[in-house]
């Protein structure tokens, strides 16, 4: 959603008007931080009415129920994203921004799937020894 956001706000050039208010640019960096905990509860929301709804009409689709441990994973998780992704944008604009975000997200589902097959593939080398025996 922030992406679309920014995506919008980037073609109809909108920072421009913005940042010729008189309103101070730590202000608007502010409500786009304060947006993202909107976006999140529209999101949760929709989540929690389209997984009450495939329960109640018996869908053949498997939904995980909404929980506590999974709001406040999602909320870390989308706060280090855009802790990472706003400040990009930022410095760099919506192109770079965007390239960036497209990297960490690979990056973000695929290291880990390759960690773990590296972990299982090699299980003799000392390091992944030291880290089993951690884990």
């Amino acid at each position: 959603m922030l992406q679309t956001t920014v995506v919008y706000e980037d073609m109809n050039k909108s920072e421009l008007i913005i940042n010729s208010l008189p309103i101070k640019k730590e202000k608007i960096i502010l409500a786009r931080y304060l947006s993202i905990f909107v976006y999140l509860a529209i999101s949760i929301i929709s989540y929690f009415l389209i997984s009450f709804l495939i329960g109640v009409v018996h869908l053949p689709f498997a939904v995980e129920l909404v929980t506590i441990l999974g709001i406040v994973t999602i909320i870390l998780g989308i706060a280090i994203l855009i802790s990472i992704y706003l400040p990009v944008f930022y410095k760099y604009g919506y192109i770079k921004a965007k390239l960036f975000h497209i990297l960490f997200m690979m990056i973000a589902f695929f290291l880990p799937t390759t960690i773990i097959n590296i972990f299982k593939d090699n299980p003799d080398v000392a390091f992944v020894k030291y880290i089993n025996s951690i884990i």
